[in-house]
């Protein structure tokens, strides 16, 4: 189904919905969850149980009267089994009650058994659907606003916060549908693993975690996810140590990855255990060495936070640390369990870095080929604005691509893997000689993506036409086109690339969409020439 998906990319092709387990509308009572959760259900082709009505029924009283009589801690436990005893036999749509999520033994039981959806209701229509009905917890005057901000933080440990607005409950569900379809994407090499896409992607990752767990993350994205992240941990049982590294360029160092390393050790983590990566590309890389180091290798999980990480810094298994003669050059090979790529993790990014996630986007469609870029061209030049399913079919998209040449050339020696380097000989150039400041990877890559098709057109190798096609691209999400950095620092900077071989740089050239050659007979002065060339000030135009 993608009615309300909008755009061209459907949502969740391809995947089947018995796969997210049961999906839990939650929310402060009058949020709207019995109302909701029918035409989810309907939406998603799914039975719905609410939880209040079937308690009732087991029970034989209302929820009000089972309060009166024997008390709200008994009437917590007995939702708790009430959880405990849903089918568990195919998905389903469950409606929570507004203080379900109170109780520890309730969140263990769905954070078991399913992802949670907390509808975001305005406070003025929770204030006069709160007037209504038969609600022993609300009883007195202003009882609904104590009970509301002695939930916070219930609500502010969500994940994922669907505002409401003014939307009927009928279209809230079509919007919510498109977002609820996850696909797992397999990666088959010598160490499979599970790329998981959607909405409940981070609940599936979390759970194949051992019971001691290494939360690695940064200051800022812990502020963010970190207590929902851990509470997630906490409810399914795990003992979590929580560690920080720099946010940004800073943690890709070794000094950084020495002092976690330490930090794994002294806290006694081995290989039996699992180290969870929560963050962007900087923080999956450090932890992801630090994980093949310790232990000669504990198992990993990477819940990726930015773009240019969902689509492709997390998803292949290398990491790696920066050296002072090149970007990555200290690293190696280690696949994690599974790459859970939740997209309600990027709704608080600022637009820069969605641009700068959206030159991986356009290098990964343009190899994909099959008119990707095309489809993408269609979207709202401002990816805020994506749809729900617009946004799944994008991550998606990417997902299954770098995962099939990933499986072709898992340790990168055979050469199909080589192709996703496609703009970043001159990308990590730029960034190196800009001393990792000022410049973000996406921004470097994209003017690394142009001089690549340049260089492409004028040997002879690229269709006529595709530098100006891929520029208007570029231009059209907000990219830069060209850098302001000295030519000769980006020159001398290139034989420093991990990919050259006897001192020769090995060049992705594109030839058309979907096809890529490889050639190390590029002229050093026609490098020279485009660097320079494309040498203004950054410009987005």
């Amino acid at each position: 189904m993608t009615s309300g998906c909008g755009g061209s990319y459907t949502c969740g092709a391809g995947t089947t919905v018995g796969e997210a387990g049961i999906w839990f509308l939650a929310g402060h009572p009058g949020s709207g969850k019995t109302s909701v959760g029918p035409f989810l259900a309907a939406e998603l082709g799914l039975p719905f149980t609410d939880l209040d009505a079937w308690l009732a029924e087991r029970e034989g009283r209302s929820a009000a009267a089972f309060i009166r009589e024997r008390g709200l801690e008994a009437f917590r436990s007995a939702e708790a089994r009430a959880l405990e005893a849903l089918p568990t036999a195919g998905a389903r749509v469950v409606a929570l009650g507004g203080g379900t999520l109170e109780h520890a033994a309730s969140r263990a039981v769905v954070a078991r058994r399913g992802t949670v959806v907390w509808l975001d209701a305005p406070q003025a229509t929770l204030a006069r659907r709160l007037r209504e009905g038969d609600r022993p917890l609300l009883e007195g005057p202003d009882a609904w606003r104590r009970l509301l901000e002695a939930r916070e933080g219930t609500r502010m440990r969500q994940l994922r916060r669907l505002p409401l607005g003014r939307r009927q409950p009928d279209q809230i569900a079509r919007d919510l549908a498109c977002g609820l379809r996850p696909g797992c994407v397999s990666l088959a090499d010598a160490a499979p693993h599970e790329i998981l896409v959607g909405t409940g992607a981070l609940d599936h990752g979390l759970r194949l975690t051992t019971q001691k767990v290494a939360l690695v993350t940064s200051a800022p994205v812990r502020r963010r996810f970190g207590s929902a992240v851990e509470g997630l941990l906490a409810d399914l049982g795990r003992d979590v140590q929580v560690l920080e590294v720099p946010d940004g360029e800073p943690a890709k160092d070794w000094r950084v990855l020495g002092r976690l390393v330490s930090e794994l050790l002294d806290l006694g983590f081995n290989r039996h255990d699992t180290l969870v990566a929560l963050g962007g590309g900087t923080v999956g890389d450090v932890a992801g060495l630090a994980a093949s180091l310790v232990g000669r290798g504990m198992p990993w999980v990477v819940l990726p936070t930015t773009l240019v990480a969902q689509v492709d810094a997390a998803i292949g298994g290398k990491v790696a640390v920066n050296h002072a003669v090149g970007r990555n050059l200290v690293g190696a090979f280690h696949q994690p369990v599974a790459v859970a790529v939740e997209p309600g993790l990027l709704a608080t990014l600022p637009l820069r870095a969605w641009q700068s996630g959206l030159s991986e986007v356009i290098k990964t469609l343009w190899l994909a080929g099959d008119g990707g870029i095309v489809r993408l061209r269609a979207l709202p030049s401002d990816p805020r604005a994506w749809a729900p399913g617009q946004l799944h079919g994008v991550l998606e998209a990417c997902a299954r691509h770098k995962a099939r040449v990933v499986a072709a050339d898992p340790d990168e020696r055979l050469g199909p893997r080589l192709s996703l380097n496609l703009g970043h000989t001159v990308g990590h150039a730029l960034e190196v000689a800009a001393r990792f400041r000022g410049l973000t990877h996406g921004e470097a890559v994209a003017v690394g993506l142009r001089a690549a098709f340049r260089i492409s057109e004028a040997v002879g190798v690229g269709n006529p036409g595709i530098e100006d096609r891929l520029a208007d691209t570029l231009r059209h999400f907000g990219l830069p086109v060209t850098h302001g950095l000295d030519p000769e620092t980006v020159v001398a900077a290139l034989p420093h690339d991990k990919k050259a071989i006897g001192g020769r740089l090995r060049w992705v050239l594109p030839v058309r969409e979907g096809q890529v050659t490889v050639s190390t007979d590029v002229p050093q002065n026609l490098v020279a020439r485009v660097v320079a060339d494309l040498a203004a000030a950054p410009s987005r135009r």
